[in-house]
């Protein structure tokens, strides 16, 4: 194991970054862990808890692998660890460029993400393994969900709607 490594951090302004830097800076194998943060907009909390700080364009923009790739280049990173959900399919399919660079990305591959990300795939093989859900239904139409929320309760019981694919507390 190296006694010091650079650890790119992605969503600087995320809601776990201050965690993500604390927990980093305090490994229990006491490893110097340099830290690097970025994220789309300027003014956020990462930029103040980083040893460097990047502004870099959203994962959908065609510059933003280019701009983590120079990032990397410039503060000798050795891990990227993702904070933004959009992020991890970008960083699934550079994967192998950036480790050609010498940077590993804490990510997995794309079609794992995709389902990890879809709760209704989730809920479906939670169930199939076992675990126990709530009873759910799945809609596509403002008709079949106003049926659906009344099927399951609804003004009597508490009903939970969330979107099936969203970016973080996004959606």
């Amino acid at each position: 194991m190296r006694e010091k490594i650079t650890v790119l951090i992605t969503g600087g302004g995320s809601p776990g970054i201050a965690g993500t830097i604390y927990s980093l800076r305090k490994n229990p194998d006491n490893v110097d862990v340099r830290i690097v943060t970025c994220d789309m907009r300027d003014n956020v909390v990462g930029k103040y808890l980083a040893d460097a700080f990047y502004v870099v364009p959203q994962a959908q923009d065609s510059g933003f692998i280019n701009a983590v790739l120079e990032i990397c280049e410039k503060e000798d990173v050795d891990v990227i660890l993702p904070q933004v959900t959009s992020e991890l399919n970008v960083f699934a399919r550079f994967k192998e460029t950036l480790k050609l660079q010498g940077v590993r990305v804490a990510v997995s591959d794309t079609s794992s993400i995709e389902m990890a990300n879809d709760k209704w795939v989730i809920l479906g093989t939670a169930n199939a393994c076992g675990v126990p859900i709530q009873h759910s239904k799945l809609t596509s139409s403002e008709d079949e969900f106003v049926k659906a929320v009344l099927e399951l309760g609804y003004p009597k019981s508490k009903v939970v709607v969330k979107p099936r694919v969203s970016n973080g507390s996004r959606g």
